[in-house]
């Protein structure tokens, strides 16, 4: 990225996750924990040093794009850097040529097909059909580009949708695979007192 920066504030927790990341990132943190924040940096710098590259941040619903990750996003991107942005696709286009696509989780047949160099997957426990969505559509984009995916998530609660212990599962399995000596999977947790921005 050479001497491109940021303009994003990291907390220690968010240093220590980022600095700590891997090819498959797994995140599971508390409400106003930092995550959302930390991944749109990571994802970001990421798109940023990879020109052309093909970036998805995954969210529930394109609302959520809209209210929080946009924003979030043109507001840590240095000035200058995003030569375009399509609203139809909810894609921006920076000066590198990578293209960064908001996508929601609720339409999954138009989430196949693509390669993707990196994703980001907003509270995927709380997904519709979360097993199936990350598991028989977007992992499987990755194998072309050997491109990277990180996930941050909430513990599912009595509000999660059916079948959202498959997070509980991959967080598992990503531990087996970091006992095995994987050098490909992270896992980090953390909590609203991890976070100094908030008294």
């Amino acid at each position: 990225m050479g001497n491109i920066s940021i303009n994003m504030e990291l907390s220690p927790k968010q240093k220590e996750v980022l600095g700590g990341s891997k090819r498959f990132t797994l995140w599971r943190a508390g409400r106003r924990s930092g995550k959302t924040h930390g991944m749109e940096y990571l994802w970001t710098k990421k798109a940023l040093s990879k020109p052309n590259s093909i970036n998805w941040y995954v969210a529930q619903d394109t609302a959520l794009c809209k209210e929080l990750n946009i924003p979030l996003f043109e507001k840590i991107v240095p000035h200058g850097l995003i030569k375009d942005y399509s609203r139809s696709d909810k894609c921006f286009i920076l000066f590198n040529g990578a293209r960064c696509y908001f996508k929601s989780a609720n339409s999954a047949d138009s989430l196949r097909g693509r390669a993707i160099n990196n994703l980001g997957c907003e509270e995927p426990a709380f997904w519709q059909n979360g097993f199936d969505i990350f598991y028989n559509i977007l992992r499987p984009q990755l194998a072309d580009t050997m491109g990277s995916a990180m996930l941050i998530s909430s513990p599912p609660n009595k509000k999660a949708p059916k079948g959202a212990e498959w997070f509980r599962r991959l967080e598992n399995s990503f531990r087996d695979e970091i006992k095995n000596g994987s050098q490909e999977h992270a896992v980090f947790t953390s909590n609203i007192y991890d976070n100094p921005f908030i008294n």
